[in-house]
Protein backbone atom coordinates (compact mmCIF):
# COMPACT_ATOMS: atom_id res chain seq x y z
CA UNK A 1 0.00 0.00 0.00
CA UNK A 2 1.11 3.48 -0.74
CA UNK A 3 -0.76 6.71 -0.42
CA UNK A 4 0.65 9.51 1.64
CA UNK A 5 -2.58 11.48 2.00
CA UNK A 6 -5.41 10.29 4.22
CA UNK A 7 -7.91 10.32 1.35
CA UNK A 8 -5.58 8.36 -0.94
CA UNK A 9 -4.91 5.76 1.78
CA UNK A 10 -8.64 5.46 2.51
CA UNK A 11 -9.44 4.99 -1.19
CA UNK A 12 -6.82 2.25 -1.55
CA UNK A 13 -8.01 0.32 1.52
CA UNK A 14 -11.63 0.57 0.36
CA UNK A 15 -10.76 -0.52 -3.18
CA UNK A 16 -8.82 -3.53 -1.85
CA UNK A 17 -11.63 -4.48 0.58
CA UNK A 18 -9.43 -4.07 3.65
CA UNK A 19 -10.62 -3.27 7.17
CA UNK A 20 -9.38 0.02 8.59
CA UNK A 21 -8.85 0.59 12.30
CA UNK A 22 -7.73 3.92 13.79
CA UNK A 23 -5.52 4.02 16.88
CA UNK A 24 -5.32 7.45 18.50
CA UNK A 25 -2.91 8.53 21.23
CA UNK A 26 -0.59 5.52 21.17
CA UNK A 27 2.11 5.45 23.81
CA UNK A 28 5.46 3.74 23.44
CA UNK A 29 4.62 1.62 26.51
CA UNK A 30 1.37 0.27 24.97
CA UNK A 31 1.26 -3.49 24.51
CA UNK A 32 -1.43 -3.58 21.80
CA UNK A 33 -3.03 -1.39 19.15
CA UNK A 34 -6.82 -1.04 19.47
CA UNK A 35 -6.91 -4.22 21.62
CA UNK A 36 -5.63 -6.38 18.74
CA UNK A 37 -3.40 -9.05 20.30
CA UNK A 38 0.19 -9.41 19.13
CA UNK A 39 0.57 -5.88 17.74
CA UNK A 40 3.65 -4.82 19.71
CA UNK A 41 5.69 -4.76 16.46
CA UNK A 42 3.32 -2.11 15.10
CA UNK A 43 4.02 0.07 18.15
CA UNK A 44 7.76 -0.43 17.68
CA UNK A 45 7.40 0.66 14.05
CA UNK A 46 5.43 3.78 15.06
CA UNK A 47 7.99 4.87 17.65
CA UNK A 48 11.05 4.37 15.46
CA UNK A 49 12.92 7.70 15.47
CA UNK A 50 13.13 7.71 11.66
CA UNK A 51 9.34 7.96 11.26
CA UNK A 52 7.69 10.99 9.70
CA UNK A 53 4.03 11.93 9.39
CA UNK A 54 2.52 10.14 6.41
CA UNK A 55 4.88 7.14 6.55
CA UNK A 56 3.31 3.81 5.57
CA UNK A 57 4.73 0.56 6.92
CA UNK A 58 5.54 -2.62 5.08
CA UNK A 59 3.16 -5.48 5.90
CA UNK A 60 3.54 -6.42 9.59
CA UNK A 61 2.47 -9.94 10.56
CA UNK A 62 0.63 -10.07 13.90
CA UNK A 63 -0.54 -13.55 14.93
CA UNK A 64 -3.27 -14.36 12.35
CA UNK A 65 -3.46 -10.82 10.89
CA UNK A 66 -1.48 -8.71 8.48
CA UNK A 67 -1.29 -5.00 9.27
CA UNK A 68 -0.20 -2.00 7.23
CA UNK A 69 0.21 1.03 9.47
CA UNK A 70 0.06 4.67 8.41
CA UNK A 71 1.43 7.35 10.71
CA UNK A 72 -1.00 10.22 10.36
CA UNK A 73 0.17 12.51 13.16
CA UNK A 74 3.14 12.86 15.49
CA UNK A 75 2.44 14.56 18.79
CA UNK A 76 5.21 16.14 20.81
CA UNK A 77 5.77 14.71 24.27
CA UNK A 78 4.19 16.71 27.09
CA UNK A 79 0.86 18.34 27.72
CA UNK A 80 -1.77 17.82 25.02
CA UNK A 81 -3.15 20.84 23.21
CA UNK A 82 -6.84 21.70 23.20
CA UNK A 83 -7.03 20.47 19.58
CA UNK A 84 -5.82 16.97 20.56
Amino acid sequence: LTGKSKDEFDQITKKMGLNKSVANNLKESDKTVTAIPGTRDVIRWVFNNDREEGDVSEVISCENLYIVAKLSKIKEEGTASVDD
